[in-house]
């Protein structure tokens, strides 16, 4: 158990708060038999060692000692572990990795390569955690498939394989998203999964949410595929009955992304993304009003304030949403500056779903809005306040 834990200088290294040295305390709590001790080491390696998706040496280093309670049948706890060892290489990959796969250089260096080469190496173990007893490590392990495995060939095969064994919804979504990351890291892969996935989504056998899913995954990993046939199937999405875990809008708020990523191709949606300004949900008129400026433009720019402004003013929670397509707008979004600047304002912003992180992406983008926006000394004025 933990052989060669103490063969590591963690003191050398630091993290989030400073020195590393408490790692391998940490690491021996996560296979405590005491839940609320193990629930704790979790939380702080979370908050310390991996802050905010962060992945400095330390926490590349913490993988080896990681995967040893993930294959363990008897260890407890082992879905929430596999769960951190995805988080971490995902987190890698976006953060360490240009879209060409050439590592960044950070100064001071990061953990970032490190974590993503031991974890390609273990690759194969994701396929047996995949497959495990257990739903819940299985379920925190399909992502892995897509992230870890370089044999295109086998990782395809390994997905198809848990979604014929699979059939909770959960996993079956979680599969193919998994699929479409693969397709887009693996080039090798790509034509098989694009094919795999739009066979699903045009199965009429197939369930209402697994189509509209599969069709949503195709479009991510080959958005230059994307035909006519994806307008209707999208604007079907809102007769789809909710999958487990999810809300009736979230089918309506999945299509209108869709149709936002396919911009002016998806001119025949236009209509029922209007409608659905009025719609009782604000994320749902949020994420509609975003899909109507990306497929109508500066003739939509009206209803698309008209519809965005209210919602955040209702719903604080919709704030990154609204700011993120406003900046889009570019001047059109004029109308928008004074809700902007009172929002900035708060001492709190982002409703129930407040996160530093969020918080600070609200604050860069919503400045950058202001300060396109704005004369010089209104500007000057908000950030002087």
């Amino acid at each position: 158990m933990c052989d060669g834990l103490h063969d590591i200088d963690w003191a050398s290294m630091g993290h989030a708060y400073g020195s590393a040295e408490g790692v391998s305390a940490l690491l021996r709590a996560l296979r405590s038999p005491d839940a609320g001790e193990r629930s704790t080491a979790l939380d702080r390696f979370y908050d310390a060692i991996h802050h905010q998706g962060d992945v400095y040496p330390s926490t590349a280093a913490a993988p080896p000692f990681l995967c040893e309670p993930a294959a363990d049948g008897a260890a407890p706890d082992r879905a929430a572990v596999v769960a951190l060892l995805v988080n971490i290489d995902r987190e890698s990959l976006e953060r360490g990795f240009e879209d060409d796969g050439t590592e960044i250089e950070y100064y001071p260096p990061t953990g970032f390569g490190q974590a993503v080469a031991f974890l390609r190496e273990r690759g194969g173990e994701f396929v047996e955690l995949a497959r495990d007893a257990d739903p819940d490590v299985r379920l925190a392990a399909i992502a892995g498939l897509g992230l870890f495995l370089d044999d295109a060939d086998r990782a395809a095969a390994a997905l198809r394989e848990r979604l014929t064994a699979d059939q909770g919804a959960a996993a079956r979504l979680r599969i193919m998203e998994a699929a479409a990351t693969l397709a887009l890291r693996l080039p090798a892969a790509a034509h098989q999964v694009t094919d795999w996935l739009a066979g699903l989504a045009a199965d009429p056998t197939g369930a209402p949410v697994i189509r509209l899913a599969a069709l949503i995954q195709r479009a991510r990993c080959a958005p230059d595929a994307i035909g006519e046939d994806v307008v209707p199937a999208a604007l079907g999405a809102r007769r789809v009955a909710p999958w487990p875990g999810r809300r009736s809008h979230d089918h309506t708020t999945d299509a209108a992304d869709l149709l936002g990523e396919m911009g002016p191709p998806a001119s025949a949606a236009l209509p029922r993304l209007r409608n659905l300004l009025v719609h009782d949900h604000e994320w749902v008129r949020v994420h509609s009003a975003a899909a109507l400026w990306e497929v109508g433009g500066e003739a939509e720019a009206p209803a698309v304030l008209n519809a965005l402004l209210p919602a955040m003013a209702k719903n604080p929670a919709t704030a990154n949403h609204v700011v993120g397509c406003l900046d889009r707008m570019g001047p059109l979004a004029a109308p928008a500056l004074p809700l902007l600047r009172e929002h900035l304002a708060l001492p709190r912003r982002g409703g129930r779903f407040q996160s530093i992180e969020r918080d600070e992406e609200l604050q860069r983008v919503g400045r950058t809005v202001i300060a396109r926006l704005a004369t010089p000394d209104e500007f000057a004025t908000l950030v002087v306040g």
